[in-house]
């Protein structure tokens, strides 16, 4: 059997690897912008100390409420997207319409 086009790769793991109580560094956080609906956000690549990676789309609007996906990371990284690679947060609750991260120190190496 010949392949002639290129096998799509799966995603990353996402929001179902997300533990309360763990620390998460931001290992990556690139912009783009949805194949379906043409949204523009950014996938946010969080990695815990030995874990394995996983992505989070937070999904860019004019203004966003404090407890949405993109608000909750505003509030504990502030409004300097490029400043979050290599921080480290921690999710409080990750409901939906009530989401919460705060900003960790890393972890003892």
């Amino acid at each position: 059997m010949m392949v002639k086009y290129a096998v799509p790769q799966l995603p990353l793991p996402g929001e179902e690897e997300i533990e309360y109580g763990e620390a998460y560094e931001v290992v990556s956080c690139e912009s783009f912008t949805s194949d379906v609906q043409g949204f523009n956000g950014y996938r946010l690549i969080l990695q815990a100390k030995g874990g394995e990676p996983f992505a989070i789309p937070l999904w860019s609007r004019d203004v966003v409420g404090r407890k949405s996906k993109m608000g909750a990371f505003l509030v504990a990284l502030g409004q300097d997207i490029e400043s979050w690679l290599g921080r480290w947060v921690e999710f409080v609750t990750w409901e939906p319409r009530n989401r919460e991260v705060i900003e960790r120190t890393p972890p003892e190496k």
